[in-house]
């Protein structure tokens, strides 16, 4: 039985995680980016997930900076960044081929964090798992670079999805608004409670110890 809930634990923590990563930053996401409309409607799924990846507020902002950084930015490869913007969004289709591979960069790198290296070996960035290449290393150090692969993908995946719930849930209207603020102030509360509580019961402790010391 133990094997099977640690083999359980070993299994999902990565998606577990990944969700938990999506619910907890919302309040810090609504603050720095919605300050004035905390919970509100306006927030969209495309400006929280790329929050979470580190990119920023601002989608439009976050597709320029991936162009700027890439092969489009210049040469005879370059597009127009505006344009792509438009493309993302649906205001216009792509006219031309590199507009669709510039498109199809942007959308590939929002599904990794900021700072990510992903593309180094055969595992890509959409890939739900995958194990990296083979190498002269032993069996247990190419299977956890396998399970850390899977890690990676599973939180990033599974953090996007917790994000487009979450913000489904908010477009729901004003009373889901206001059941989700409820339960955030509610773990909120009970966090702070219990850290409190800790702190007073260590300072109690560290009192007694301190009074039986000097008798």
């Amino acid at each position: 039985m133990e094997i099977a809930i640690l083999v359980a634990a070993v299994a999902f923590f990565p998606g577990v995680a990944g969700y938990a990563w999506a619910i907890g930053w919302l309040p810090v996401y609504s603050a720095v980016c919605h300050f004035n409309k905390v919970f509100g409607h306006e927030i969209n799924p495309d400006g929280y997930r790329i929050y979470l990846l580190d990119r920023g507020c601002d989608v439009d902002a976050a597709i320029r900076n991936v162009l700027a950084g890439s092969r489009f930015a210049a040469g005879p490869d370059k597009v127009d960044a505006d344009g792509i913007v438009d493309i993302y969004h649906r205001r216009r289709p792509a006219a031309r081929g590199d507009e669709l591979l510039a498109l199809d960069l942007v959308q590939k790198k929002f599904k990794e964090f900021a700072t990510s290296t992903a593309g180094a070996n055969s595992c890509t960035a959409d890939s739900k798992y995958c194990v990296p290449e083979a190498s002269d290393e032993n069996f247990i150090s190419r299977w956890t670079d396998a399970y850390l692969s899977y890690v990676q993908s599973q939180f990033r995946y599974t953090a996007m999805d917790g994000a487009d719930y979450i913000v489904s849930l908010l477009q729901m209207g004003l009373t889901a608004r206001v059941i989700i603020a409820l339960c955030y102030l509610t773990a909120t509360v009970l966090v702070v409670g219990r850290f409190v509580s800790y702190v007073i019961r260590r300072c109690t402790v560290s009192r007694k110890k301190a009074k039986g010391g000097h008798e």
